[in-house]
């Protein structure tokens, strides 16, 4: 029984020192969703910029005799359904990636590393990222990414 107590305390002692590192797939997968939800949210933006006009629906309102404020509204609501479907169909064809992740940083005192990595979309690099993984107290890892 002394033995067994033993080893596990030196267990809880080990996990308790243990680094986290940048290539950690949880953190990867939370960092990929969030470039996803990014690329999504510009996407929408740029498809309504790209296909709403407000001085059209002004005029289209007026001269139909509608309510111009609340066609204008309503139309620009349209563009964004429209530009969630774009965006959706052409993200499910869109492969994100990480690659080349390297630490740049770490502090065993914290439990983190701060890390950079190169984000592929479709086989090209898009750019670089930079972004920490840590170890809260209770073991679960925290991902903080850096201005986008």
């Amino acid at each position: 029984m002394r033995t067994l107590l033993l080893i596990l305390i030196a267990l809880l002692l080990a996990s308790c020192n243990k680094q986290p590192t940048c290539d950690n797939q949880e953190a990867n997968i939370f960092i990929i969703s969030h470039l996803r939800d990014e690329l999504k949210q510009n996407l929408v933006n740029t498809y309504v910029r790209d296909n709403y006009s407000s001085s059209d629906a002004y005029f289209y309102a007026r001269d139909k005799g509608l309510n111009i404020s609340e066609f204008q509204e309503q139309e620009k609501n349209d563009k964004k359904k429209e530009g969630l479907i774009y965006a959706e169909e052409t993200l499910s064809k869109t492969m994100i990636l990480l690659k080349n992740m390297r630490s740049t940083e770490v502090s065993n005192e914290l439990r983190k590393c701060k890390c950079a990595a190169d984000v592929i979309i479709n086989d090209k690099r898009i750019r670089s990222i930079n972004y920490s993984v840590q170890f809260t107290t209770d073991n679960k890892i925290y991902v903080e990414i850096y201005k986008l």
